[in-house]
């Protein structure tokens, strides 16, 4: 391995961390969870500002998909870093699990090849997904 890919190996499992920490912050009963967000990643790796959560709500088109039957990188650009999932996570997920309802993928690419992977993750329509990017991290609750 070399020393960059330790460095991302190092960054994406800390995404995890930062991640599952916040899906298992306690919250009201029946209240929606808050937006995933990553700003303690970016504190801590700069560079890592690149990344954006993207999480997956109920009806979500990609939700029972693997990352390889939905095939993100060569259709839209965007490579997902790490996915979590119930408090916990990985870091380079298996391409063959199946995505849930409520899993929360940690993605990187440029501004058009994320717009594209929400548009995909999400079934958003062009101008919603423009309008997620130009606000942040997605609230997928909205």
């Amino acid at each position: 391995m070399t020393e960059l890919e330790g460095h991302v190996r190092a960054g994406a499992a800390l995404i995890v961390e930062v991640l599952a920490r916040q899906s298992a912050e306690p919250r009201d009963a029946g209240a929606p969870p808050p937006a995933p967000h990553l700003h303690e990643v970016v504190a801590l790796l700069p560079g890592f500002d690149a990344v954006k959560p993207i999480a997956l709500p109920a009806g979500a088109p990609a939700i029972g998909k693997s990352l390889a039957e939905l095939d993100l990188r060569a259709r839209t650009g965007a490579s997902v870093l790490a996915i979590t999932r119930g408090g916990g996570g990985a870091a380079n997920p298996s391409p063959h699990e199946a995505l849930q309802e409520g899993d929360v993928l940690a993605l990187t690419g440029s501004d058009e090849a994320l717009i594209a992977a929400r548009e995909v993750l999400l079934g958003l329509d062009l101008p919603r997904a423009i309008e997620v990017v130009a606000l942040g991290p997605l609230d997928a609750a909205k």
